[in-house]
């Protein structure tokens, strides 16, 4: 029986307008150590619309906003094998 969840392409639930609006978000702004980046590229992929390559490539910030709207930056940060990404609030 259908009991009304959605789920993205891997399984996700996804949440409908009226869940989103009432579900608590926390406002997450990710900030990366561009001392210990390895361009490993891990954040980049994960999460295409927060972080970019710089001139230097190394990973950046460019929309600290989207963690909460875009991608899941708790999966971008735990996935840098030199923990150069940070989460702040």
């Amino acid at each position: 029986m259908y009991d009304g969840r959605t789920f993205n392409c891997i399984g996700e639930q996804v949440l409908n307008t009226r869940e989103k609006q009432s579900h608590s978000v926390s406002h997450l702004v990710p900030k990366v150590d561009k001392e210990l980046c390895i361009s490993c590229g891990n954040c980049v992929d994960l999460c295409p619309d927060v972080f970019v390559w710089d001139d230097e490539g190394k990973a950046e910030v460019s929309n600290p906003g989207g963690c909460s709207t875009q991608c899941n930056c708790q999966e971008a940060a735990e996935s840098c094998p030199t923990d150069a990404i940070s989460l702040e609030e």
